[in-house]
């Protein structure tokens, strides 16, 4: 498995990767932030500034919320107008702690509540990386794009 990491203090942050080193939630992130640009620049902060000094923000539910199988989500809203209203879109990602690391595994959008197929792919990719830790076979990159 591949991890890359997005900044590192008292807590290190990572995204999974797939085999070519494309990172699912770096790439959601550039993708989303022409049309969320305020939450993307948010969950940026999150990932790169406050969880690596203080961990995630689970004292504020707006940041970051434990779901199920010890997944968690990071939180960031855009409120944007369509159609003469005015919708609250929210990014999320999910992760996983392992100690003093924060792992990534998948970032959405989310208008309502979260995808039952992520939270299975956010579970598979836990005890994914689990083996791979004590196999000793992860392999980290460096550099984040967003």
């Amino acid at each position: 498995m591949t991890l890359r990491e997005i900044a590192s203090w008292r807590y290190s942050i990572f995204a999974v990767c797939d085999d070519s080193g494309r990172c699912q939630v770096e790439a959601f992130l550039l993708e989303c932030r022409r049309a969320y640009p305020k939450a993307v620049r948010d969950m940026n902060a999150i990932l790169r500034d406050y969880s690596p000094q203080h961990g995630p923000p689970f004292e504020v539910e707006e940041r970051a919320k434990r779901l199920r199988d010890d997944i968690c989500e990071l939180r960031a809203w855009q409120e944007i107008r369509r159609r003469k209203r005015i919708v609250r879109m929210g990014l999320r990602v999910l992760f996983f702690e392992d100690h003093r690391s924060i792992v990534c595994t998948t970032g959405f959008l989310k208008p309502s509540v979260t995808p039952d197929g992520e939270l299975d792919e956010a579970v598979r990719l836990r005890s994914v990386y689990f083996d791979h830790k004590q196999a000793g076979s992860l392999r980290l990159l460096r550099g984040w794009g967003v």
